[in-house]
């Protein structure tokens, strides 16, 4: 979320616009990366801060609305964490609340998941679509495909940040498997990554510190990237692999379908595959790694036309 709100920041008037970020979490953020003045302030701090600057429009890029700030566009991704569990209702409950106490105008990240998500909370004079911004790579930046290696196959799995990613179902399929696969996990050691070890520790997982590692690098390790995750939508490093020739196998969601599925089912290049069952994975890897070679998807500005709408929407918002 935090890339996403770079995005549309490092577009906006850097003149006007200040980045406000509670230091207790961001403290390590690359800041640089921000065109814009920015205020690292303790959780006391952030809102005494609001208060006292009187902000034409504040930009809220996470479900999290601030009440009695009524100059506000919040993004809402997608119904995860507030569906399922007692807790997870509970921060529903007070989504709605801040939401009305805030009179916030509500964005969305995608048409599907995220949309619907937004109806469920109440009615809203409209809804806007923001989407996320793809990184275009320049054609020298990409690959010009590569050879599949006969030996082994190393799927990449994107984040470490829960158990919604599902990576215990996918190594539950591939315990038994002995055709040479192996994981390559982006993201930060913790509690979830530790225990999958110890549970499949005949499986090969090696674990790519996001934080030493970029994102190139890491897609340069793997043949093809898998998301098992129900909640999950726009990925970064997905559109990179896809524009460096990596193949994606995702589960089949409706925010999946509509942010790739225009990528499905290629004859020349990487290509984009649904699955619906997760023990369906294992067959679909060993057809992928039949293909001897990948080319790259390339892609272009226009691909962001949305984006940018929204840019304009966001800047008519703040005048």
């Amino acid at each position: 979320m935090y890339w996403y709100a770079i995005d549309y920041l490092n577009e906006m008037n850097a003149e006007y616009t200040f980045v406000i970020l509670n230091k207790k979490y961001f403290n390590k953020v690359p800041t640089e990366l921000l065109n814009n003045d920015v205020f690292l302030l303790s959780f006391l701090g952030f809102f005494s801060h609001l208060f006292n600057h009187k902000y034409r429009l504040i930009f809220t890029p996470t479900p999290h609305a601030l009440p009695f700030f009524r100059r506000q566009v919040v993004v809402l991704h997608d119904s995860f964490p507030f569906i399922g569990t007692l807790t997870r209702r509970f921060k529903k409950v007070l989504l709605c609340i801040s939401l009305f106490l805030s009179g916030a105008k509500i964005a969305v990240i995608n048409k599907t998941a995220g949309a619907d998500f937004a109806r469920t909370l109440g009615t809203f004079e409209q809804l806007y679509f923001f989407p996320n911004k793809i990184d275009i790579l320049k054609q020298k930046e990409g690959t010009e495909g590569h050879q599949v290696s006969i030996v082994s196959y190393s799927v990449g799995l994107v984040g470490t940040d829960s158990s919604k990613k599902n990576y215990q179902e996918v190594f539950e399929v591939f315990k038994g498997e002995k055709n040479n696969f192996s994981f390559f996990v982006y993201g930060q050691n913790n509690d979830y990554i530790l225990s999958l070890k110890r549970r499949f520790p005949h499986i090969n997982i090696t674990l790519i510190d996001s934080d030493n590692v970029a994102p190139f690098e890491f897609i340069n390790m793997v043949n093809a990237l898998l998301s098992a995750a129900e909640y999950e939508g726009f990925g970064r490093l997905n559109f990179l692999a896809l524009q460096m020739g990596k193949d994606l196998v995702l589960k089949q969601t409706e925010v999946n379908r509509e942010i790739y599925g225009k990528f499905a089912n290629q004859n020349k290049t990487c290509d984009v595959t649904f699955f619906q069952k997760i023990d369906d994975v294992a067959n679909i890897f060993s057809a992928l790694r039949a293909r001897q070679t990948r080319a790259p998807i390339l892609m272009s500005e226009n691909d962001n036309k949305n984006f940018y709408r929204a840019v304009e929407i966001l800047g008519d918002l703040y005048k």
